[in-house]
């Protein structure tokens, strides 16, 4: 299966069952965080993305979508989703130094 298709699917997953519970989905073990990728340090990481980039239909940007709200609950997961999905590598351990 390709990479894109896993990611795909894993998002897809994941925005249903954000929905269902309404609860906040942490990243599965492993992935990095929200707030990893919104750190400007962390930028280099961002493979086939910047943060400039728009989030699709909306006005946000990629790292607007990261900065969360009540309202972008679930895109804050969505970018990080795709950002672990494009650079399964980034060193997101808390113990590793960017």
């Amino acid at each position: 299966m390709s990479s894109k298709k896993s990611m795909l699917i894993f998002l897809t997953l994941m925005i249903l069952a954000s929905f269902m519970t309404m609860a906040v989905i942490p990243p599965p073990p492993g992935a990095c965080t929200p707030g990893f990728w919104k750190q400007e340090q962390h930028f280099q990481y961002w493979i086939g993305f910047t943060p400039g980039d728009n989030y699709p239909g909306t006005s946000m940007t990629l790292l607007d979508a990261l900065q969360g709200g009540h309202d972008t609950r679930v895109s804050r997961f969505v970018v990080a989703g795709w950002l672990n999905a494009a650079n399964p590598f980034a060193p997101c351990d808390e113990n590793l130094q960017p």
